[in-house]
């Protein structure tokens, strides 16, 4: 029998920590934010205020067996409350959130598909007002994938939670207090809605709950017999709507390259509390692959974990094909002032690309390859090493 969620359930006290469908698990015990950083400030003595409160919308509806009922519509945060705590701390913490599942659960109209890229409950508004009483504003987000960020230079921070999970509120707290340094880096481009054009359908396209019906999805394909009120679903839904994708092997970061876009974060961006230089790239071509050798330098005043990327980009004869591929990483931990040398592996098949006559996928073995090992996959907002080889060993 399909699960019913509503908003009470997606965020518990202000926060989202996964998604909903096949992926949601029952937790043994969560870590709220408000409690992680509740706990952690005792120890250096800072009073923790919070708001948090979700106001809802009703509306009456009749579900399919003719019962009357009222169901909640919409959520939204209360600003007024959080711009009172904001206008009375010395730092202010917003978290916002989205989330994201399959069709068997709804939820804010919802069936899986977010229906645009926006923060929500008003995130958004809360963030601006808030960043218009405390110059010191962080916003975690908790949400699947990229958001929009129409108020990024008005605040200190951001951290992307993405579904944090049980321990959330123990791992963002150690984040914020400077506990633990951060590391992560984005597996994903995030760019503005805008700068998606022609590489998703049209967000308003994507499938709404019908307010009327309401617990019956009308006119949204179904493939189960049972709504989410275990009422027989038998209205007809309509057929799948067919999706062209005609980018190719342009999708994510690749688009935005070729597009001339520039990312509001790029693949693989991450940012640390202590900095890193490279230097010294070597590149050498043998029967196990690629191997490029570099020194990565710790520049910052505290350890740290550095994640250098390589990138590749092979020589024209092979087609029309993607410069600047991502094939490897490592993440290695330097001390203040240190420098250890790195090395990152292409293997034969990140070497290969696939031959649409020969329909298999073949080696590159003629041309130069050029290499470069970055800090993310925009090469024109980089900071990189560059260097060529033959293709041939």
């Amino acid at each position: 029998m399909p699960q019913c969620l509503n908003d009470t359930n997606a965020v518990i006290n202000g926060h989202v920590p996964l998604g909903y469908g096949s992926g949601v698990t029952n937790f043994g015990y969560l870590i709220t934010p408000l409690e992680g950083i509740t706990k952690l400030a005792k120890e250096y003595k800072i009073d923790v205020i919070s708001s948090g409160k979700l106001f809802y919308e009703d509306e009456n509806i009749t579900l399919s067996d003719g019962t009357k009922t009222k169901k909640h519509v919409d959520a939204k945060e209360d600003v007024e409350e959080g711009v009172k705590v904001a206008n009375e701390s010395d730092v202010a913490i917003v978290f916002a959130k989205a989330t994201s599942g399959e069709e068997f659960v709804a939820i804010r109209q919802s069936i899986g598909d977010r229906r645009d890229l926006d923060l929500w409950y008003n995130a958004n508004e809360l963030i601006e007002e808030v960043a218009k009483v405390n110059n010191n504003t962080i916003v975690v987000i908790n949400a699947p994938a990229t958001v929009n960020l129409p108020w990024l230079d008005k605040v200190r921070a951001v951290i992307f939670s993405g579904f944090p999970g049980s321990e959330s509120g123990n791992a963002v707290a150690d984040i914020i207090f400077g506990k633990e340094n951060p590391s992560g880096h984005l597996p994903f481009v995030w760019g503005k809605e805008k700068d998606y054009s022609g590489q998703i359908p049209e967000l308003e396209n994507l499938t709404v709950i019908d307010k009327t019906s309401g617990a019956t999805y009308k006119d949204i394909f179904r493939y189960d017999t049972v709504d989410c009120y275990a009422k027989p679903d038998n209205e007809p839904g309509h057929e799948k709507e067919q999706i062209n994708y005609t980018e190719g092997l342009y999708i994510g970061q690749r688009w935005f390259n070729k597009n001339g876009h520039t990312a509001t974060f790029p693949f693989g961006h991450g940012l640390s509390y202590t900095t890193f230089e490279y230097s010294d790239l070597k590149v050498k071509m043998d029967k196990k692959g690629l191997t490029a050798e570099f020194k990565v330098k710790n520049t910052g005043d505290r350890a740290g974990k550095a994640v250098p990327m390589m990138f590749l980009t092979f020589p024209s004869s092979i087609g029309d094909y993607p410069p600047y591929i991502f094939k490897g990483f490592e993440k290695v931990e330097i001390q203040p002032g240190k420098t250890e040398t790195v090395k990152i592996l292409a293997d034969d098949h990140a070497l290969s690309y696939f031959n649409v006559k020969q329909n298999k996928y073949v080696r590159v073995n003629e041309g130069e390859i050029e290499v470069s090992i970055s800090d993310n996959a925009d090469p024109n907002n980089a900071k990189k090493l560059t260097s060529k080889v033959d293709a041939k060993y």
